[in-house]
């Protein structure tokens, strides 16, 4: 799953909340996620942003995250 993915969901609450700090936690991990992809293209096939790194080994392991992240692929995949 694409970070992105959670960036577009916290900028989508944060928008209709109007919320300052869910939109910068949208644009941090948004950015993130897009830095990651540019570096793979350009030839580090290998990189793994900080987020990424985080997601893998904090969050992923938690079963509401593996839920989130399992609706948010079907909702955008």
């Amino acid at each position: 799953m694409h970070h992105l993915y959670l960036g577009v969901l916290f900028a989508t609450v944060g928008a209709r909340r109007r919320s300052v700090t869910l939109m910068l936690i949208a644009a941090v991990l948004s950015t993130d996620d897009a830095w990651q992809h540019i570096r793979q293209v350009l030839g580090d096939g290998d990189y793994a942003s900080p987020m990424h790194r985080l997601f893998g080994h904090v969050l992923w392991p938690l079963a509401p995250v593996q839920w989130l992240a399992g609706w948010l692929n079907r909702l955008l995949g």
